[in-house]
């Protein structure tokens, strides 16, 4: 049985809702950050002027949350439909989820 690792970047006023939906579905662990960055949206754009009375526009990061859970290939299917439901608003930035093999694992504690 093989291993995958799904990672994903949600909005974070979505965050609670995500986590609930994750728990009541089993999930094992999780990794969470807050993080910033932007896509293709560029984040936010704010317009600013300098002294040369030139137009210039500033790029600000958006505040996402990104979640890391490890688990069996067997439920990344249930977990990836879960985040959709929970995080899902249909408007640009709602996010991205990435899935990944896990070649490997090795407990430190117990090594």
């Amino acid at each position: 049985m093989g291993y995958k690792k799904i990672e994903c970047f949600i909005r974070p006023e979505k965050f609670e809702e995500v986590i609930v939906g994750l728990e009541k579905v089993g999930i094992e662990g999780i990794n969470v950050d807050k993080i910033y960055g932007y896509g293709s949206q560029k984040g936010e754009e704010k317009e600013v002027e300098n002294y040369k009375q030139k137009k210039e526009y500033e790029v600000k990061f958006k505040e996402k949350v990104k979640l890391e859970i490890v688990t069996e290939e067997s439920k990344v299917e249930k977990i990836i439909e879960t985040i959709k439901t929970h995080a899902q608003t249909g408007k640009i930035g709602d996010g991205k989820i990435y899935i990944t093999p896990v070649e490997e694992s090795i407990k430190i504690r117990t090594t």
